[in-house]
């Protein structure tokens, strides 16, 4: 497993965390029906 934070300094700076493969996949499946449909727009925030 990799580290999420790469570096206090970068979160900081950045708000940069990393997520693990693992649930980034697990979310996907959460909206995969979703993401086969042609009207379907998602939207990404970063606070």
């Amino acid at each position: 497993m990799t580290n999420q934070v790469k570096s206090k300094q970068r979160v900081a700076d950045h708000g940069e965390v990393f997520t693990a493969e693992r649930e980034v996949n697990a979310m996907l499946d959460l909206v995969k029906q979703e993401t086969e449909r042609v009207d379907v727009v998602f939207i990404t925030r970063y606070d």
